[in-house]
C-alpha cells in the first residue's frame, strides 16, 4: 500500500485494483516457491550452508516480486 499510493502517488482505487490484478497469483507463486525451497533447505542442505541458501533465494525472490511491481 505505501509503495503504491505514496511512493508512485497512486490512489486508493490503484492500490485496490493492483491488490486484485498481483496478489492471488504472487502469492500462488510464494508457495510454489518457498515450501520446496524450505524442504530442500532442511532435507538436504548441510546445516552450514542452510542461511546462505535460504538468503540466496531470498534475494531472487526479491528480484522478482520487483519485477512484478514494475510491470503492472
Amino acid at each position: 500500500a505505501y509503495s503504491t499510493m505514496v511512493i508512485e502517488r497512486g490512489s486508493k482505487d490503484d492500490y485496490v485494483r493492483k491488490m486484485m490484478k498481483l496478489y492471488v497469483t504472487t502469492l500462488f507463486c510464494s508457495f510454489s516457491v518457498w515450501f520446496p525451497v524450505q524442504f530442500i533447505n532442511f532435507a538436504v542442505m548441510p546445516r552450514n550452508l542452510q542461511v546462505p541458501f535460504s538468503s540466496s533465494v531470498g534475494v531472487l525472490w526479491n528480484c522478482f516480486l520487483s519485477f512484478r511491481n514494475a510491470q503492472s
